[in-house]
């Protein structure tokens, strides 16, 4: 596991469990996440199965900047959609019959 990575699990597990006091620089780390996946992506060469990967890792760390949005900052619909949007494009990368991540 990168360190990437071990940072992108801490910020969610942190989200996701309470707002943390340092909620703004754990927001801003999980945005500058899913930039760096997004320019991977926008540069191609990947396989189906990485665009996959990268797009739920997307998906789950628009979930998490939602709830700690949703808890930090009045309601507002910016988060909300840019979570779905975020899902669907990793729904639409799943072979049928997959399970998502965690689920099995």
């Amino acid at each position: 596991m990168s360190a990437d990575d071990e940072w992108s699990e801490l910020a969610d597990r942190l989200m996701r469990e309470q707002l943390h006091p340092n909620h703004f620089l754990l927001v801003r780390l999980a945005e500058r996440r899913v930039r760096t996946i997004r320019r991977s992506l926008r540069k191609g060469g990947h396989s189906r199965e990485e665009e996959r990967r990268m797009l739920e890792r997307q998906a789950a760390l628009f979930a998490g900047l939602k709830e700690a949005m949703k808890a930090a900052d009045p309601p507002g619909d910016l988060w909300e959609a840019a979570a779905a949007k975020a899902e669907a494009a990793a729904t639409k990368m799943r072979m049928p019959g997959e399970e998502e991540e965690g689920e099995g």
